[in-house]
């Protein structure tokens, strides 16, 4: 629970909470994100995903794609994702290539990077 601090004038102050960003890949009924996720300092993604008090789980510097992951559909700053409607979800840094999702990985990868160096945002 946040300390909350009121000064003389009734301007609210609040403790900030450090987070860390963690890159995802997340798995909807219809479409598949990748974006970054910010994680409290001793918390894990399934941590956040089981906190009862929120119900979205907030992503930044989202790109949207289709379920099949071949068609870029648009990308965003941020996104309120409903945590009742994630299939699946994995850091990205873990993904690893096997039989069948190689060259998917590898071709994911690369449109993240060209589409992040055009934009000037960073590389996953």
């Amino acid at each position: 629970m946040p300390l909350v601090h009121v000064d003389s004038k009734g301007k609210i102050f609040t403790n900030v909470v450090t987070k860390r960003p963690v890159r995802a890949l997340l798995r909807m009924p219809t479409q598949t994100l990748v974006g970054s996720i910010y994680l409290r300092p001793d918390n894990r993604l399934l941590d956040e995903l089981n906190d009862s008090e929120a119900q979205f789980l907030a992503v930044t510097d989202v790109y949207v794609y289709d379920e099949t992951v071949t068609t870029l559909l648009y990308t965003t700053r941020f996104l309120a994702v409903n945590k009742d409607h994630i299939l699946a979800i994995v850091p990205f840094e873990d993904l690893e290539a096997g039989p069948g999702i190689g060259v998917w990985l590898s071709s994911l990868r690369a449109a993240l990077r060209a589409t992040e160096a055009s934009q000037g945002g960073e590389q996953p």
